[in-house]
């Protein structure tokens, strides 16, 4: 079994190195296997329940999700629920576009010769990437996409891609939460790398500062989670990506992301349900 296998059980293995994404492919190359968790020190009852979850996917609807929303809307803390409830992988494009990067894939190459080059990377490449992400298993009955598409340009390609495997986008979530909330969300933003799980220093700490509730691997805060940054970030969301929603008017349902997290997971979990 391979370690996206373990990790998509909910029970990931604990690296005895740096999280997943910061290994480069010949680091990899000569890694240790990583250690898993001892199933034997698990109640049997949390066994059983994973193991249903687990025969439960077998039987799930495809679904492919898109969240749309400004920076520190909850999308970062709603996605890996979502993949977990629905079966579906998590493609966040600004890891998958370092994934590629690192593991030197055709088109992490070109990716890397953009952003030396100082240029931005092209719309092609980066659905390409997201393309070639979904060939993996654990994408096989969905996914839920989260930071992409940003603009009309984008969505378009992006239909267009999936319009060429036979499917397309089944449901937009748009988070709405007013722009004065949102910089005290973001300031105190953390996130697990490998996962994609967030938590925040005053709405969700973890259990131990700085380390993530499963597997005990440090937490980052992204270089652009400050309050600078976010008024240019909140500009241009206004400006490129609130016109996407409009773009996916007829499948696209609005959460409300002001409310606490347990009412917006509900409005989520209600939306998806439909």
């Amino acid at each position: 079994m391979g370690i996206s296998d373990w990790a998509s059980w909910g029970y990931s293995y604990v690296p005895s190195r740096p999280s997943w994404p910061s290994w480069s492919s010949s680091s990899r190359a000569s890694a240790p296997p990583p250690v898993l968790l001892n199933l034997s020190d698990l109640p049997v009852d949390v066994l059983i329940k994973e193991m249903q979850r687990r025969i439960d996917c077998v039987k799930v609807q495809e679904k492919r999700i898109v969240l749309l929303g400004p920076p520190g809307s909850g999308k970062g803390t709603q996605a890996p629920k979502i993949k977990r409830d629905h079966c579906l992988c998590h493609l966040a494009t600004g890891d998958i576009l370092r994934q590629a990067v690192e593991a030197k894939t055709p088109l992490g190459v070109k990716a890397k010769e953009a952003m030396l080059r100082g240029a931005l990377v092209s719309d092609e490449l980066v659905v390409g990437i997201i393309s070639d992400a979904l060939k993996a298993s654990t994408c096989r009955n969905g996914f839920v996409l989260d930071g992409f598409p940003r603009t009309i340009a984008q969505a378009e390609k992006l239909d267009e891609m999936l319009r060429k495997k036979g499917v397309a986008i089944d449901k937009v979530l748009s988070f709405e939460v007013p722009d004065e909330v949102l910089v005290e969300r973001v300031t105190g933003r953390w996130i697990h790398p490998a996962s994609g799980r967030s938590y925040h220093t005053r709405f969700a700490p973890p259990m131990i500062p700085g380390r993530d509730d499963l597997t005990g691997e440090p937490l980052i805060q992204r270089k652009d989670d400050n309050a600078e940054t976010l008024k240019s970030r909140l500009a241009a969301f206004h400006a490129q990506t609130a016109p996407v929603v409009d773009h996916y008017k007829g499948i696209t349902t609005t959460i409300r992301a002001r409310a606490s997290m347990k009412q917006v997971e509900d409005q989520v979990t209600a939306a998806l349900r439909s």
